[in-house]
């Protein structure tokens, strides 16, 4: 694979989605499936041990002859539920918390199935992919002020994101 910004997948901030490998087995218990394949949740890269608890924003991986930087979770849409055949994953997808990663390219290189990735790089005082999650779908989740202002103080996170935050809030 090449590793590289593309203009029309997602942008800068989405460049690349890394889905974890090991949320495989739980989703083929939850929707009933004999096996999935690697991208089946439409990922670009399936990643083993990619735990959205652990994985920070601004975390900067090497895989290959690439750097790529943790920008924001995925936030599932219809889409997803079309491509799993069920209309009510997107609700479940949100539920789990496994929601992947978005990369954006900080150097552009090749990668194979083969190349590991490794955290080279972490930011101090960021937050997990899952905390930044849970403070936007997670109406249980208690540090949502604290973890929204730690985030929008994150130069690492995605505009789009830093846009969503402010206005929650304010509101």
């Amino acid at each position: 694979m090449n590793c590289q910004y593309t203009l029309n997948h997602g942008g800068l901030d989405k460049a690349i989605y890394a889905f974890s490998a090991n949320h495989y087995p739980y989703w083929q218990k939850e929707l009933e499936r004999e096996s999935m394949s690697p991208g089946s949740f439409g990922e670009n890269l399936t990643i083993s041990d990619l735990d959205e608890s652990k994985i920070l924003i601004g975390d900067q991986l090497s895989i290959g002859g690439c750097i790529l930087e943790v920008s924001q979770p995925r936030v599932p849409c219809f889409k997803l539920g079309i491509a799993m055949g069920d209309k009510s994953m997107p609700r479940l997808f949100t539920q789990s918390y496994k929601t992947g990663v978005y990369l954006r390219v900080i150097k552009e290189g090749e990668i194979s199935k083969t190349d590991q990735a490794n955290i080279t790089f972490s930011p101090k005082d960021s937050i997990s992919i899952k905390d930044l999650f849970r403070s936007v779908f997670d109406k249980q989740f208690e540090n949502k002020k604290e973890v929204m202002e730690r985030a929008i103080a994150n130069v690492a996170l995605a505009d789009e994101w830093r846009s969503t935050l402010s206005k929650r809030l304010k509101g």
